[in-house]
């Protein structure tokens, strides 16, 4: 099947409400949600986050995605180096800098070119070298010296829009970037130079990544949409493990920092965390999220009810193909619009299609194949 062919088939139009109420309502107002996907293998996890990613990097928002089979995930520390790395930092600086000196002084960055802003303003507009470092000081310090930020993001973030503007050493620059962006290990004394005087740990990963949002915030940007893939990878035991093996300690913390996200909404402005995975996630009691309770705590215990409900934070995509769970009619009709639409370009004859015996009856069946089909998976 051509790649046109292929089309994003969506029980319910979760996608559609993710969008709406959440991209374009609750997280762009500064809110910050956690939505848990799960459901069985084939049934449209994988194709919906990154169907929101995409969406949400049309809107400006900082996105990122990670998947537990592929990358450790453990300590929030660890989850924050994994995000970061799909976040260009450089760039949020030079945003930063460039707010910064037409807030200040009326300029646009991109003036100066390659040259030090400072220098560039001294050279080509004639204007007092020391007048103009203590104009963007004083903005600095009224725009980033607050208490939303943490005291080694704020000296980092700082340092580098300095750094920007000012002209300076490209190894001290790369070495605050780095601690920014969550890696170690790295030189202490160049960052005790900068005023950094603690390692991007497990606490101030927590604090940096709040700190972080609050900067997206700042620059009018509407936040972060972060999404993990493949949670189950975390029930696997270590005879059955493919990719990433999560001890008992590594899961539990993996949980830990998942629970943290939730409890931390409030201090997370403009947060969106998707996770998604196979049900057993939701269900081992050994391994899944039951077997750490102050995550299950907040998860499992929710009502439930015969239909999906969009607003939990589970998302049973299973219960989204049902015929009672989800617009059945409508989507087996869309279904057959997009087979046959395919089958016209191919030249190929159209079959009879019996719609009462066009049914979800799970991913074995030929609806079932034929989803997966449409979603450029194969026919086996």
């Amino acid at each position: 099947m051509t790649a046109e062919a292929v089309a994003l088939v969506d029980p319910s139009g979760l996608v559609q409400f993710l969008d709406e109420r959440y991209l374009q309502g609750y997280i762009q107002l500064g809110g910050a949600k956690f939505k848990l996907v799960v459901g069985r293998e084939g049934c449209g996890k994988t194709a919906l986050l990154r169907e929101v990613l995409s969406r949400a990097a049309a809107m400006g928002y900082a996105v990122a995605q990670l998947s537990a089979r592929t990358t450790q995930l453990g300590r929030f520390d660890h989850f924050y180096r994994a995000i970061l790395t799909q976040v260009d930092v450089e760039s949020i600086v030079t945003s930063a800098a460039d707010a910064l000196v037409h807030d200040a002084l009326g300029f646009a960055l991109a003036e100066a070119g390659d040259i030090p802003f400072v220098s560039w303003a001294e050279r080509k507009r004639g204007l007092d070298r020391a007048d103009v470092v203590r104009e963007i000081s004083l903005k600095l310090g009224q725009t980033y010296r607050e208490r939303a930020l943490s005291p080694g993001f704020a000296s980092a973030f700082v340092w580098l829009i300095r750094r920007r503007l000012l002209g300076g050493s490209n190894d001290q620059t790369q070495t605050v970037l780095s601690w920014l962006s969550g890696q170690q290990p790295l030189n202490r004394a160049a960052l005790r130079d900068v005023g950094i005087y603690k390692p991007m740990d497990n606490y101030a990963a927590r604090h940096a990544l709040r700190s972080l949002l609050h900067v997206l915030r700042t620059l009018g940007l509407p936040g972060m949409v972060v999404a993990i893939d493949d949670l189950d990878q975390l029930t696997l035991s270590k005879r059955a493990v493919q990719g990433v093996y999560y001890t008992k300690q590594a899961k539990d913390q993996a949980y830990e920092s998942i629970r943290q996200f939730i409890d931390d909404a409030d201090l997370m402005p403009g947060f969106l965390l998707l996770c998604a995975g196979r049900d057993s996630v939701l269900h081992d009691g050994l391994r899944g999220i039951p077997s750490y309770v102050a995550l299950r705590n907040r998860l499992v215990d929710e009502v439930q009810a015969s239909e999906i409900n969009r607003f939990s934070d589970v998302l049973n995509l299973d219960e989204a193909w049902g015929t009672d769970g989800g617009n059945w009619p409508a989507q087996r009709d869309r279904l057959i619009e997009v087979w046959t639409s395919a089958l016209r370009r191919t030249g190929q004859d159209l079959p009879h299609i019996d719609k009462s015996a066009f049914t979800p009856a799970g991913l074995d069946s030929p609806v079932g194949r034929l989803v997966r089909y449409l979603r450029g998976e194969g026919m086996a």
